[in-house]
């Protein structure tokens, strides 16, 4: 018995000395003593934090964390007026900015609407406990948590999130 052996194949072809390319852009365009990316959206917009060290009378620096956002190779710091020991956790394709603040030992979440410069507080008047915001979508839609319950906020009103629980069954 003649046994044949058919060989389907293709021919892939390649140049083997072109390599990748990369360009690494330093975003710390002030030159502060601290940066740190968080976030990118589908509009090439990076959400950041800027550290910016202010030298103490007793020796050493203290560190004011500035929400930022890098675009095209320039970046927006939050007005002075605005400007809050922060942490940036992501920014929507609106380029709204979610950050967490503290301020005088108080931790909040806000949302920094860099189209007009603006941070707006969440409220959490019901609740008692530390804020954290975790999310915003492109809508502006914000979650996270106050104390031990989830949240969202809906026009910037902490609305509670039921969950249930395991003897719920």
């Amino acid at each position: 018995m003649k046994k044949t052996l058919i060989i389907i194949g293709g021919l892939i072809c390649f140049n083997a000395s072109a390599s990748p390319s990369y360009t690494f852009i330093d975003l710390n365009m002030l030159g502060e003593s601290y940066s740190t990316a968080y976030s990118i959206n589908n509009s090439n917009q990076i959400g950041m934090i800027q550290g910016v060290a202010t030298p103490i009378p007793s020796g050493g620096f203290s560190i004011e964390l500035i929400p930022a956002v890098w675009e095209n190779s320039s970046i927006a710091l939050a007005s002075q007026g605005n400007r809050y020991d922060s942490q940036i956790y992501k920014i929507n394709d609106s380029g709204q900015v979610l950050i967490n603040t503290f301020s005088s030992g108080t931790k909040n979440g806000a949302i920094w609407e860099t189209s007009n410069n603006t941070i707006t507080i969440l409220k959490t008047e019901e609740f008692s406990g530390g804020v954290t915001a975790w999310d915003i979508n492109n809508s502006g839609q914000t979650v996270g948590s106050i104390g031990a319950s989830a949240v969202t906020w809906v026009n910037k009103d902490a609305i509670p999130i039921d969950i249930a629980q395991p003897n719920d069954f």
